[in-house]
């Protein structure tokens, strides 16, 4: 067996060069994602914030044990509904930024999973092929060494 001096080449590099390039993307798109997530979530938190201010400040608008008057506050309890809706719509916003973003991040565990199991079979595969031409050109060696021995005696 000769050896044939080719250098190891891995079917599959093409899809882990593939594969990196979609992590590379995808990790770039998790950003983004998670741009998103924190921008509903500040964007809800002083949504929620607000409301509760309004709250507190109609509460201590009036005097203990006093009637309040729903005609007076029938515009503020208009705009509170209001705030609790746009508050509704925000965290729905939220949640489903966050569902995208979860998915996104799911993507990249799993492609991140499939490219190291591909680089490891590509090592392994690697090894043994090493290993084949070690063992080629130690039989080559062994004949050349017959070869020349067998002639010296002749």
């Amino acid at each position: 067996m000769a050896n044939s001096g080719k250098p190891f080449q891995y079917t599959l590099d093409p899809v882990i060069k593939k594969n990196n390039w979609d992590i590379n993307t995808l990790k770039i798109e998790a950003a983004q994602a998670k741009e998103v997530v924190d921008k509903y979530m500040a964007e809800s938190e002083e949504l929620r914030i607000k409301i509760e201010k309004l709250e507190q400040d109609i509460r201590t608008s009036h005097e203990p044990n006093s009637l309040i008057i729903c005609d007076k506050y029938e515009g503020t309890k208009n705009f509170l509904n209001h705030q609790h809706q746009l508050l509704e719509v925000k965290r729905k916003e939220l949640e489903q930024a966050e569902y995208v973003y979860e998915q996104i991040v799911s993507q990249l565990r799993s492609l991140k999973q499939s490219t190291k199991g591909l680089e490891n079979h590509r090592r392994g595969k690697k090894k043994i092929y090493q290993m084949q031409q070690e063992r080629a050109a130690i039989i080559e060696a062994d004949d050349a060494w017959l070869m020349r021995r067998r002639h010296s005696k002749t």
